[in-house]
């Protein structure tokens, strides 16, 4: 009769490692070191690891602009900054400008004997004129007389007109705007002026010392305005 065979008894803390649960803890070692390593392998640190084409699909469009916000405070008044360089000097204008009035002095004196009388003064423009003063725009206002309205008082003259105005005259007859003359023009027009200057004649009361000078103000005339008056002698009370 054989004896039974002896079972080892089995501590309760302790279990033999089977090949199931040796091959279950393989495979989830597995699974878990290839999930790292995906992990680590296809981690996307920059846009150049994508696609173009991909990009290109996953960017969004732009959006309709955002309503404007409301104005900001003003801010505080900055220093005053440097001089600049002074600038160039203006030029000088060719012309007179229309409606701009210039003034100056004219005036002559001679010694009037054996019946020679006669003489002759000239007054410059500091800038020209567009064009002469035209046959009767001229004005002579005698020492004493009254103004008109072409020639209102000294330093002033209407719009197109050359005024005269007389300061001092002795031994001298008193001129008139026909005495008054354009030293460019050759037919000699009297009650006229040239672009630069005028010209005026002048004759001695007698003989011996003759003398005449006063101040003379010029207007352009204004862009298209037709002058027709004709300027008319004022002769000093008497």
């Amino acid at each position: 009769m054989t004896a039974p065979r002896r079972r080892t008894p089995v501590s309760h803390g302790k279990r033999r490692l089977s090949y199931a649960h040796v091959a279950s803890g393989l495979a989830l070692f597995l699974s878990l070191s290839s999930a790292a390593f995906a992990a680590h392998r296809y981690l996307l640190t920059s846009t150049k690891q994508i696609k173009p084409s991909v990009l290109s699909a996953l960017r969004a469009r732009h959006g309709a602009a955002g309503v404007g916000g409301a104005a900001g405070l003003q801010g505080a008044r900055g220093p005053a900054g440097d001089q600049g360089p002074p600038g160039l000097p203006a030029p000088a204008p060719t012309v007179l400008a229309p409606a701009q009035t210039e003034t100056g002095v004219w005036g002559a004196s001679t010694v009037a004997e054996n019946g020679a009388n006669l003489y002759r003064l000239t007054g410059s423009f500091a800038t020209a004129l567009a064009n002469p003063i035209p046959e009767g725009l001229v004005g002579y206002v005698a020492r004493g007389s009254l103004p008109s309205r072409e020639c209102p008082g000294v330093g002033q003259a209407a719009p197109g007109f050359l005024c005269l105005y007389e300061a001092v005259g002795e031994n001298v007859k008193t001129p008139s705007q026909v005495s008054v003359f354009d030293p460019d023009d050759r037919e000699g027009h009297a009650q006229s002026a040239g672009r630069s200057g005028f010209g005026m004649v002048v004759s001695s009361a007698g003989e011996g010392d003759s003398s005449i000078s006063g101040t003379f103000a010029v207007t352009a005339p204004r862009e298209g305005e037709r002058i027709e008056f004709v300027a008319r002698h004022q002769e000093p009370p008497r």
